[in-house]
């Protein structure tokens, strides 16, 4: 760190001399040229003394670029670039299925209403080795979609993991006592995850077309679905068109220190070089609806992803398809203000959502939104 930073103190100085040397050639110029409008010659180009000025400045500023200081973060882009394998392109999504419930929007069971539309397509991203939490989800909230009749079909989206704990012969008898797994055939990782979101986003348009909205979550996230589908069925029929609910994002900064306590979001400057994120809904749980999906999808297939970062990446495909996010804490208020006045802390107030539980802390959330649910509807009654 102190060679790093001499180096930066004789750039500093070399800067600052370079800039006194700039501005003492201005003056002088000035008072030798008092007839000729400001900054010109009289064929009104620059002076040449000026011009070579420029010309070092913007040489002595490329060799920055090529400094031992810069030299270490193109090291340490391209040992991050080896640990994680991830690359930026255009991805035409040409995997294929490995597990694919194809039918399980137009099955029986369902509740639709007359025009034999769902309400709710929920697409949640899963890993391989997360069976417990998959498990969670159907002992909660899934199960009570079933219970209270609500118009919902909840999957939950794989890769393929060719090297791990869990082999591919579990997922396939989990997928057939269940049969609520997509999996595909790309590697399933943290840096891929925008790969599985455009896998559900694909899954949504060729296969669910009759769902009104899309939600993309996280495995470890519970949320009210039945206060949810519930506000999504009564919505104006200006928020079936052109719609995203999600938690937005605005001017939000690249991490760029690799040791740093956020390290696992980690961005080079020369792999992201924008000083800010495009607007974008946190992807621990937003909501599209079913005419944004195929613009997404089409957006995908014409800018590849700026960073890993799936939630970053929707905000970019949104950006394309000039969409804007609706910020669903408002929404949530506007619906709801007895329960965000009231909050009770084992149930989501001011939102629908909470985040990052275990699979034990699920099951105890829901037991709370159930009950408050029941308590609600015999007092609406009543």
């Amino acid at each position: 760190m102190a060679l790093v930073y001499r180096a930066l103190k004789r750039k500093s100085v070399v800067i600052v001399l370079i800039c006194l040397v700039a501005l003492c050639y201005y003056l002088i110029g000035g008072r030798q040229t008092s007839q000729i409008p400001k900054g010109l010659t009289r064929n009104g180009t620059l002076p040449t003394d000026k011009m070579s000025l420029s010309t070092n400045l913007t040489k002595y500023m490329r060799s920055l670029d090529r400094s031992p200081q810069n030299t270490t973060q193109n090291e340490d882009t391209r040992s991050w670039l080896e640990r994680t394998h991830w690359e930026s392109k255009i991805d035409y999504h040409m995997y294929h299925y490995l597990i694919n419930p194809k039918d399980k929007c137009n099955s029986n069971g369902l509740v639709v209403d007359i025009s034999g539309n769902l309400t709710l397509l929920v697409l949640v991203k899963s890993a391989p080795g997360n069976a417990e939490l998959r498990d969670a989800i159907r002992n909660t909230y899934m199960q009570g979609a079933i219970k209270y009749n609500v118009s919902a079909r909840i999957l939950f989206l794989l890769g393929f993991q060719a090297h791990g704990e869990v082999h591919q012969t579990d997922i396939v008898k989990e997928a057939e006592t269940n049969g609520d797994i997509i999996q595909e055939d790309f590697e399933d990782s943290y840096h891929n995850l925008t790969i599985k979101v455009i896998m559900g986003i694909k899954w949504a348009m060729t296969f669910c077309g009759n769902s009104h909205f899309v939600m993309l979550t996280d495995d470890d996230i519970m949320f009210d679905i039945l206060t949810l589908v519930e506000d999504l069925s009564k919505a104006y029929p200006k928020h079936h068109s052109g719609f995203v609910l999600g938690e937005a994002t605005y001017n939000a900064i690249p991490f760029r220190d690799p040791n740093g306590y956020l390290k696992k979001f980690y961005t080079p400057k020369t792999l992201y070089p924008q000083a800010r994120y495009p607007t974008y809904p946190q992807g621990y749980g937003y909501i599209i609806s079913r005419d944004v999906v195929p613009r997404v999808f089409q957006a995908s297939k014409e800018i590849p992803p700026p960073v890993p970062w799936e939630d970053v990446y929707m905000g970019a495909l949104l950006q394309k398809a000039r969409i804007s996010i609706t910020d669903k804490l408002p929404w949530y208020r506007e619906r709801h203000p007895v329960k965000t006045a009231t909050p009770n802390l084992l149930v989501p107030h001011n939102d629908y959502f909470m985040i990052q539980l275990s699979s034990a802390k699920m099951k105890t959330v829901w037991d709370a939104i159930q009950s408050a649910f029941i308590i609600n509807a015999n007092n609406s009654v009543h």
